[in-house]
């Protein structure tokens, strides 16, 4: 299926895996994963490790009625800092994230998110991949809506053991698009039991 119209058919809650080598590609996706919802009035959350500002002027250009939708309070747009720097601890850092996408919104819910910002080490891998799990194993089933994770797959693949950690990252999703050999995005439903 292409991937667009996999986003645009998105109707029930999904934990998504988007996998680019496109950075262009990627904010279409990600933009139209949150468009979709602003028009049936779910509640949008883009997470940002810059600033919201540019996330802002980048959805205009992609057509999104920025201002129209944060009157109506359904966009949030938050910047979030790295969980591996909270004063107390990693998996504190990432409840608080948590917490703040949801704190001003109702479900169903559209997230895009990654809680770490740059996975190109083995143990920033390991804390991006262990949160993945964490919140596909353990939250997703009591979450009212669907997550969007965009990972550059430049980052993935200058860790030693990728293509292991490419395969942890689709055993923690319902469904991914990732770009194969001949640079075509393929949409993947995995039958994972969530």
């Amino acid at each position: 299926m292409n991937p667009y119209t996999f986003i645009d058919k998105l109707k029930s809650k999904k934990h998504l895996l988007l996998v680019y080598d496109d950075p262009t590609f990627a904010k279409m996706i990600q933009f139209r994963f949150i468009n979709n919802g602003l028009t049936k009035d779910e509640h949008c959350i883009f997470l940002t490790h810059g600033k919201p500002k540019d996330a802002e002027e980048e959805m205009k250009k992609f057509g999104i009625n920025v201002e129209h939708f944060k009157k109506r309070k359904i966009l949030h747009i938050y910047p979030i800092p790295n969980p591996v720097e909270h004063y107390h601890s990693i998996s504190e850092g990432a409840d608080d994230i948590l917490k703040l996408a949801i704190s001003d919104s109702e479900p169903p819910y559209r997230v895009v998110a990654r809680l770490v910002p740059n996975v190109e080490t083995e143990e920033a891998m390991a804390i991006q991949g262990y949160f993945e799990q964490k919140f596909h194993n353990t939250t997703f089933d009591n979450f009212n809506g669907s997550v969007l994770c965009s990972y550059d797959f430049s980052e993935i693949k200058s860790n030693n053991n990728w293509q292991q950690w490419l395969n942890h990252l689709y055993d923690c999703h319902n469904a991914s698009i990732v770009p194969d050999k001949s640079g075509q995005y393929l949409v993947t439903n995995f039958n994972n039991g969530h």
